[in-house]
């Protein structure tokens, strides 16, 4: 077996050497002053620990239950600091970012996802979401893998991996309202899913659906013990509350989030900014344009029913956040890029000075796009006199 592996990455010595050292920056920036960033605490960190003092605790209230297990063994550890806590938000935003690399890479060409992967590291948005204790760090993993899961049902080689799919399919199911996302999925895409299931060995199979059931197992037993909890988990309370004014909010605050004023959290963002900037807007309307027109039928009616469903849950659910929709956007902004490069190269098919000019004209594109967010994060936001009001303020009501 070792030497198995000697082998491989001797045959792969490359593509490991570029990971190793694209992991290391993308580290690098999501590490650097993680616990002094800003000056003061953030009290919603603090209310976050105090919901999470014990297992009981995690099972009165069992959405996000797998991040709040990790979040509480490492108060445990860490106590009464957040660099662990932040960590964990660390590692899913990194999981986020390879696979949105690995997706994009797989839709459209490795120079694509690259560049869509590091547009995506580097956003303000999920720069906040890596650098802060929080649970909507797990929203962000959901809908790329199960894109990319999706892609593996289409070949018979992959198909094995059903092994490692249920066990993290397991996992999201933690999260408010992602079993209504997955059951139309479910229902649209069965006869793949048996086909593929024919598919997988019986080792496998076997595995998989322990795993799976093990992880599920707490969820269904606090469910039945804490059974008002359910309509926050299925993301329904507020329809079932028939607070129409919240949403109707929400549905409004999800484009104003997107392209005007930002999410309306000084402790976390800077006031007044959207997430996504005018350049970004431009490409991911060159993405929607693309998907128009293009010959990927499925794949835009897909991307449709991940919009319209995470619209939906954001909207009738509390608890259901605006970081499940993040990832999709940046799907669809690489397909702008994409439509991009191949409008150029289609003008200039033969001419290898001009097809390198548009792929340099590209890459400083990204480059300031990412200067731009980085610089909003890391010097605009901290200094911002709302962000400092906020931070004070609060962790003065926090210790009072």
């Amino acid at each position: 077996m070792i030497k198995n592996v000697v082998g491989w990455l001797r045959s792969h010595l490359s593509y490991v050497l570029y990971t190793s050292i694209g992991l290391l920056i993308l580290f690098s920036i999501y590490l650097f002053r993680l616990g002094s960033h800003v000056r003061g605490d953030n009290p919603y960190e603090s209310i976050l620990f105090l919901e999470i003092n014990g297992l009981k605790d995690i099972a009165e209230n069992i959405s996000y239950g797998p991040i709040k297990l990790a979040e509480l063994v490492a108060i445990r550890i860490d106590e009464p600091n957040v660099t662990l806590t932040r960590m964990i938000s660390v590692l899913l935003v990194v999981a986020a970012v390879i696979l949105i690399i690995r997706l994009t890479t797989k839709w459209h060409t490795l120079r694509i996802g690259l560049l869509t992967g590091f547009l995506f590291a580097v956003s303000t948005y999920s720069l906040q979401l890596a650098r802060f204790t929080n649970h909507d760090a797990l929203f962000y993993v959901a809908i790329p893998f199960l894109l990319l899961a999706g892609t593996w049902l289409k070949s018979k080689r992959h198909v094995s991996r059903i092994v490692f799919v249920m066990p993290v399919v397991a996992i999201l199911l933690y999260l408010p309202g992602m079993i209504l996302f997955l059951l139309p999925l479910a229902i649209i895409f069965r006869k793949r899913l048996l086909l593929a299931w024919r598919y997988v060995s019986k080792k496998s199979k076997i595995i998989g659906s322990i795993s799976a059931g093990l992880i599920l197992l707490p969820l269904l037993v606090s469910l039945i013990m804490y059974p008002s909890q359910i309509t926050k988990y299925l993301g329904i309370d507020r329809l079932i509350a028939g607070n129409f004014k919240a949403i109707y909010d929400a549905l409004i605050q999800i484009p104003d989030a997107l392209f005007l004023n930002g999410p309306d959290q000084p402790f976390r963002w800077l006031v007044g900014t959207p997430i996504l900037d005018v350049a970004s807007i431009i490409l991911l309307l060159l993405g929607i344009y693309a998907y128009i027109k293009g010959p990927h039928t499925l794949r835009a009616r897909l991307l449709l029913y991940c919009l319209i469903a995470a619209v939906v849950l954001i909207s009738i659910g509390s608890m259901v956040s605006i970081s499940l929709l993040v990832p999709l956007v940046y799907v669809v902004i690489a397909s702008g890029l994409a439509f991009l490069l191949k409008s150029w190269f289609t003008v200039f098919p033969r001419n290898p000075a001009a097809r390198n000019t548009a792929l340099a004209v590209i890459i400083i594109f990204v480059g300031l796009i990412a200067s731009y967010h980085l610089q909003r994060y890391f010097i605009a936001w901290p200094n911002a006199p709302e962000t400092r009001n906020a931070l004070s303020a609060q962790s003065t009501e926090v210790i009072q």
